[in-house]
């Protein structure tokens, strides 16, 4: 298995993970812990328990959420080097979405007790984890605007906009 610290010039490409001071990206790549999801295989559920913060830095992840009969409502696909979950490290709640990865991925998992512990250790860090969190309701709020005031055909040509200006670049 490979080891996390592999990953730091790929994570480094992210806006988010660059911008940490350099001590906690070592000790964030320190306690990361590797995994491999085939595509289609489940990381997590809805209502499941906190496990941590992950990065794809391999293959793509499908999130939001299945119905009891299978249908799928994709809220987004991310692909490297995007962070999710840190909506259960802030509430401790269970998850909100399910995860599924859309092809084989590889994932960094930051587990939860460990980020918890830096986090009480280092409460300066609080704020990282909220830039990370903040960035998103952001662009929640203005796609929630979106579509309440644009017609269709705005709101396709700005998602589309949005799409290629983002395609194969890292996160903003």
């Amino acid at each position: 298995m490979p080891d996390p610290r592999h990953y730091l010039g790929q994570l480094s490409q992210g806006h988010w993970f660059a911008a940490l001071p350099q001590t906690l990206r070592h000790t964030l790549l320190d306690m990361a812990q590797v995994q491999h999801l085939d595509a289609g295989q489940r990381l997590f559920r809805r209502g499941d328990k906190p496990s941590g913060l992950y990065a794809v830095v391999e293959g793509a992840m499908r999130v939001g959420a299945v119905s009891e009969t299978g249908k799928e409502a994709l809220l987004t696909l991310v692909e490297p080097p995007y962070w999710f979950g840190e909506i259960s490290l802030f509430d401790g709640l269970p998850r909100t979405h399910d995860a599924f990865a859309d092809s084989a991925s590889t994932l960094l998992l930051l587990p939860q007790a460990g980020l918890l512990a830096l986090l009480e250790r280092e409460p300066q860090h609080w704020r990282d984890f909220a830039l990370l969190m903040s960035h998103k309701l952001r662009l929640a709020f203005i796609a929630l605007e979106d579509m309440s005031l644009l017609p269709a055909a705005p709101r396709l040509a700005r998602r589309l906009l949005l799409i290629a200006e983002n395609y194969g670049e890292s996160e903003p």
